[in-house]
């Protein structure tokens, strides 16, 4: 009788320790898969600011160049009225 109240003891802390494995192992890998995610919108994020960030500064280099050319422009009126 005491070695059917131990064996049943024994199974039953080997099946806490199981399911407590488990456990750790499935929230771990949800945990990793969350920051995997994270990493990736990140990413993306910083990719639609880049690709922004090169459109404001083809834009700015478009409107440098005008200005250069009406720059150039008024010099040469100014030149020719002196």
């Amino acid at each position: 009788m005491v070695a059917d109240d131990w064996m049943g003891l024994w199974f039953v802390f080997g099946l806490t320790v199981l399911v407590t494995v488990v456990a750790v192992v499935v929230i771990w890998q949800v945990a990793a898969t969350r920051r995997a995610k994270a990493a990736v919108d990140t990413a993306d994020a910083y990719r639609r600011l880049a690709e922004q960030v090169a459109a404001v500064q083809r834009e700015t280099s478009q409107q440098l160049a005008e200005i250069r050319q009406s720059l150039t422009a008024l010099q040469q009126i100014l030149k020719d009225v002196e």
